[in-house]
Parts: C-alpha cells; structure tokens; sequence
C-alpha cells in the first residue's frame, strides 16, 4: 500500500482532495480498477480512495451513496477525511452534455420534418473531413438533433443545405484534426501504469477532445499540453494536493465534519 501511496503522489501528511461517488460496498468496490483494494472507498470513474472514518461518521453515511466532495490527510493508509460535501461534485463528462444541450436548444430553429434519408446522410456527413466530430442531443422539446463541430462551419453548412432535411447543428471548433491528433498522441504518451482511464469526449461545444485519469501527471506533461489549444486535452490526477488546510466549516458549500 505505502509503495502504490507513493507512486500515486499520496505524502504522508500531505492535505488532499477528491471529488466523485462515495460507495461503502467492498464488492462493488472490487471491480473498479484502483491503485487500492479499500473496503471503505471514495469514488469517482475509476479511482478509489481509501477513507477513514470514526462510527459517528459511518452513521451517519450509511443511508448516503453519492456524488461527494472530501478533503483530509493521509496517513499512508487512508485518508482521514475532515470535510465533505455531497452537493460539490459533477460528473464532468455529465456536466459538458447539459451545456452542449443547452447550446443545442438555443441554435435549432425546426423548420420541417426530418427526412427519412436523413439519418443515413448524418452518419456519412459524419465521417466528412470537414467534420472534428458528430454527435447527438436528446432534447425534450423537438428530439434528437445531430450536432456537428467543425473548424470550417460554413463548409459543413452548405453540405447540410444539399442534403435532405432534419435536425442539425454545425458549431465552430476551436481546433483541427491535426491539432486533435497531436492531443491524442500527448495522452497517448502517459505511461500505461500511471493511467486509470483513457479515452475521447465531446465538449460543451460539441468538439472531440482527448482525455485520461492518471495516477500522477508525468513530468513535462503540463508544458507539452501548453503548446496545444486550451481544452483540446483533459487529464486529470485521481487526486488533488490542498495547499492551505480547511479551517471553517464554510470553506465548503454545505460541508459537513466527518471526524
């Protein structure tokens, strides 16, 4: 445990923070991947943290399974948690999607029917070099909409135009294939065992993006990613440093004492 501590940047002493799902199952904690094998767990995706908590806090988080913010210090084994919020934490992938929707919502302007060809034109229109990236919005009012991004907008437009009528979205991207490749090549680039979870997704405007959750950001990560727009690349430690320790119990929103 202390060696896999280690690696994962977990100082003994050292104030953190972490913001996911809480999960006080051992078997359901099991088959997450982990650096940690807790029995009491702290979760968000893949991560897990082991907690500590005193009987009053088991208590009172017995009837509790959610989306949490916690604060505390390791002491090589656990993290002796002293703050949580169960209101903090967003799925950040959740959290784009209602935007992208939003954006959706605002720019529609339904004009007709979708076209039975439509479907099959969207997904060719998709695979377009014009287009960065294709997806689509369930929205209550008017349906799935088809959203396209790309760095050449009016391109996609007027290949909109010559095909048959439905519901679509083209925004501008702030990025171009090539430039999406080089972030693909820089999260590709983390070593295997610092990473948790590795992959693509789509921004609140509607742009592919690469992603991954590490163990630790490797040396001269943050500087290469300087060199590529912002937002193209999102990696993230399963874990935060906290510089200054919480004082008051209104440095969180709603937060509550654990121990």
């Amino acid at each position: 445990m202390a060696d896999m501590s280690a690696s994962a940047g977990l100082a003994t002493g050292g104030r953190f923070r972490a913001r996911g799902w809480l999960v006080v199952d051992p078997v359901r904690a099991a088959s997450y991947l982990t650096p940690f094998r807790p029995s009491e767990v702290f979760v968000w995706d893949e991560r897990l943290l082991p907690l500590r908590l005193d009987e009053a806090a088991r208590v009172g988080l017995s009837l509790f399974e959610g989306s949490v913010e916690v604060e505390g210090s390791w002491d090589g084994e656990a993290l002796l948690v002293s703050r949580w919020n169960k209101n903090a934490a967003v799925d950040p992938a959740v959290a784009s999607l209602r935007v992208l929707a939003q954006r959706v919502r605002e720019a529609y302007m339904p004009t007709h029917a979708e076209h039975p060809d439509f479907e099959a034109f969207a997904a060719r229109l998709g695979r377009h070099p014009s287009v960065l990236a294709m997806t689509h919005i369930a929205l209550a009012e008017h349906g799935r909409v088809y959203v396209f991004s790309s760095p050449e907008p009016e391109r996609v437009e007027a290949l909109v135009a010559q095909g048959p009528p439905g519901p679509v979205v083209v925004f501008p991207s702030r990025w171009n294939e090539a430039q999406l490749e080089d972030a693909r090549a820089l999260v590709d680039s983390v070593p295997d065992d610092q990473v948790l979870k590795i992959g693509e997704g789509t921004t609140d405007r509607g742009e592919r993006y690469a992603h991954a959750l590490v163990t630790q950001l490797p040396d001269g990560f943050a500087s290469a990613r300087a060199l590529l727009p912002e937002g193209i690349v999102d990696v993230r430690p399963w874990i935060e440093s906290v510089s200054c320790p919480i004082t008051s119990p209104d440095a969180l929103d709603n937060g509550s004492p654990l121990g």
